[in-house]
């Protein structure tokens, strides 16, 4: 896929960008989150992105009480598939479950191959829980462009990009694009995210 641009002017083109779509949900979180303590009872999890903390094997099929989560997940997908120009904007949600993050509990940068968004939503959170943190996929950047190169930091020279994790935000992004979270510093909140692939 190959787009043109004709230049008349000296001009710095923004020639690839990368979206995050967020938007703030009205759930209700306390049965979310008594839902994931719950389960995290019964059910030993996996390791899999997770340093530390509990992640939820695949909850899509399961009686669960998540749909909610799951309407605004596959509206919000749809639209995001539309902004971003999809021929199909028809975006279902096909793989969700949770985190729960203790103190200094984090997850690595990762992304999710053969998805086209993904996304996550924060039901109990704090910004001292631990920030989102979006990395460049380009091997060499964070070697040739460091940051003790650079006066300032800005979406053009920066190796990653920080976001809030406060609770009822929901992030959407690409699948390709690298992601994780940063260790939770709260000593007395758990952060718990429901994490999720689309298709």
């Amino acid at each position: 896929m190959v787009s043109y641009l004709f230049i008349k002017k000296r001009m710095i083109l923004d020639i690839f960008k990368i979206p995050v779509y967020t938007v703030q949900l009205s759930l209700n979180n306390e049965e979310l989150i008594k839902f994931c303590y719950d389960t995290q009872k019964n059910d030993t999890g996996r390791m899999v992105s997770n340093r530390g903390g509990y992640q939820s094997n695949n909850l899509i099929g399961l009686n669960i009480p998540i749909q909610p989560l799951l309407n605004e997940i596959n509206t919000h997908s749809s639209l995001f598939a539309k902004s971003l120009m999809f021929k199909n904007t028809n975006i279902m949600c096909s793989s969700i479950w949770f985190n729960i993050n203790g103190h200094k509990d984090y997850n690595i940068s990762h992304n999710h191959p053969h998805c086209l968004i993904s996304g996550v939503y924060y039901a109990k959170s704090l910004n001292s829980c631990g920030l989102i943190e979006f990395n460049r996929n380009e091997s060499s950047f964070e070697y040739d462009w460091h940051d003790s190169k650079m006066k300032d930091l800005n979406s053009y020279n920066c190796t990653s990009w920080r976001l809030p994790t406060t609770t009822n935000t929901l992030y959407l992004f690409p699948s390709w694009l690298k992601h994780g979270v940063l260790p939770n510093e709260h000593k007395n909140m758990d952060r718990i995210s429901f994490a999720f692939n689309c298709n």
